[in-house]
């Protein structure tokens, strides 16, 4: 192995440490305190070594009115945060991957008594051919009680009343207590562990921290789910933070794709159009019924369409797999930009074994050095 394919080797395993199989659902989540150019290019090489990547729950996306960033080969959704005076802060992204047939749920953002936003929430449900959908949520909360997560609750039980759903709920809860590693307890940390009782919800959190600042580390970044969903997902937490002051949690549910969805690292299927058995295809498309395939959902009733005439193609139509050759979406990376990220995550790993003020000024140091590399090799190319 050369030295190019041991540094991307590293760079791979510098961002995840969950295995990834075709089956398996894999989500990221990450407050990122703001999705700049340079989070968003990590993000996006993180797509391009990552093909088993489906969902990124973003916090913080600090977008202004209706700015979104894109990421190829993804879907958006996303609602932001913008006061009277164009002051943008929170904010949150969901991005699915085009093989995820998806739905955005309705959502409010629970209030505070003041009529204040308590918790920033955008809701999607997933659909699948093998399991029960799943309703995830992505959520911000900027100072959450029992009362405003039991409001979350009620308006997911409203869409699970009319279909049977898991849950998964991911975000930054601001929320310390024991249960989930904090050296301390809060009104918000004792305000989630009574909602989770309540609700009969699983914390998938291992006791890992998941920010760090001049005062150390923190826990209040939280996965959890319903508790049939949880005897199958992993959670852990990423070894780079990349460029944030959060680390991202990794979240794998196992085997709830099955087999009927494809990723981005699948094969393309080439058609012997010269042996189609046109009749056959005209045949089967005339009686294809878009009762079948409907959806209040562009997206989904696309992929749904677009799935009836694909099996319908596989009916009549020879094919045969070719490997798919896919543009990448940072290829102006550089060593330099490796280097650059590999000294990073070092001084914080340092940081996080002795968190001592000169090892955070370090890593701030080669994190501003990072975003200049990367910067500047972006701007050249």
């Amino acid at each position: 192995m050369d030295s190019k394919q041991q540094t991307n080797l590293h760079i791979f395993k510098m961002h995840t440490n969950i295995i990834k199989m075709d089956t398996d659902l894999n989500i990221i989540s990450l407050n990122v305190g703001g999705l700049t150019s340079c989070k968003l290019t990590e993000i996006k090489y993180l797509t391009d070594i990552n093909k088993s990547l489906h969902i990124i729950a973003i916090q913080e996306t600090r977008f202004k009115n209706n700015d979104y960033k894109k990421i190829t080969n993804y879907y958006c959704e996303y609602k932001n945060n913008v006061n009277e005076s164009n002051h943008t802060a929170g904010g949150l992204a969901c991005y699915i991957h085009n093989s995820i047939n998806y739905e955005v749920l309705g959502m409010d953002n629970p209030l505070k008594s003041d009529g204040r936003v308590a918790i920033e929430v955008l809701a999607i449900k997933l659909v699948t051919k093998k399991n029960r959908p799943l309703i995830l949520v992505n959520i911000y909360s900027r100072g959450c009680c029992l009362e405003t997560l039991n409001g979350l609750s009620k308006q997911i039980d409203k869409w699970t009343i009319k279909e049977p759903c898991d849950i998964l709920i991911t975000g930054d809860f601001n929320a310390h207590h024991p249960a989930w590693g904090s050296t301390n307890s809060d009104a918000a940390g004792k305000g989630v562990v009574d909602w989770l009782d309540s609700q009969d919800l699983v914390l998938l959190n291992d006791g890992s921290p998941t920010r760090f600042d001049s005062g150390g580390f923190t826990h209040i970044d939280l996965t959890v789910t319903s508790p049939n969903l949880a005897t199958t997902s992993a959670w852990g937490t990423a070894p780079d933070s990349l460029g944030s002051d959060h680390y991202p949690q990794l979240v794998t549910i196992n085997n709830w794709l099955g087999h009927g969805n494809s990723t981005q690292g699948g094969d393309n299927i080439k058609f012997n159009y010269k042996k189609a058995d046109w009749s056959k295809f005209r045949d089967l498309c005339t009686n294809l019924s878009l009762a079948d395939v409907h959806s209040q959902n562009p997206n989904n009733f696309c992929n749904n369409l677009t799935s009836k005439i694909m099996s319908i193609a596989g009916d009549s139509v020879p094919a045969s797999s070719a490997p798919s050759k896919l543009k990448k979406q940072v290829p102006w990376l550089n060593e330099l930009c490796y280097k650059a990220v590999q000294d990073r995550k070092k001084a914080l790993k340092l940081f996080k074994k002795n968190p001592v003020e000169q090892n955070l000024r370090n890593y701030r140091s080669l994190e501003n050095s990072a975003k200049r590399v990367i910067l500047d090799a972006k701007t050249q190319n």
